[in-house]
């Protein structure tokens, strides 16, 4: 779902619950703000929140991009936040970036 100027991404997803108590949801999300200087985002990604409450987020987490200047970050795979940091797979710059250096 597209959304312009608004806060956040409006997210258009489903999510499931399976017999274990676990959940998948899936999100897919687009930000265009009306000032071209500021970056669009994308993400199309899935979370997993396990019965213990562990969630790995899977896919395209976040992509930030300026129309005729192409992908600023992208953020790509899989991140399971745990109670003491993270385990990562794939390309994570967002994690350690300050975000107003690449939106702005």
């Amino acid at each position: 779902m597209r959304s312009r100027d608004d806060d956040k991404p409006q997210p258009d997803g489903t999510t499931k619950t399976f017999p274990d108590g676990s959940q998948t949801s899936h999100v897919n999300a687009e930000w265009i703000p009306e000032n071209p200087q500021i970056a669009s985002e994308r993400d199309a990604f899935t979370d997993r929140i396990e019965p213990d409450g562990t969630v790995t987020t899977g896919g395209l987490a976040i992509r930030l991009y300026r129309k005729g200047n192409g992908t600023t970050i992208r953020d790509a795979g899989w991140v399971r936040f745990l109670d003491d940091g993270f385990i990562i797979r794939g390309p994570h710059p967002f994690l350690t970036t300050d975000p107003a250096t690449v939106y702005c």
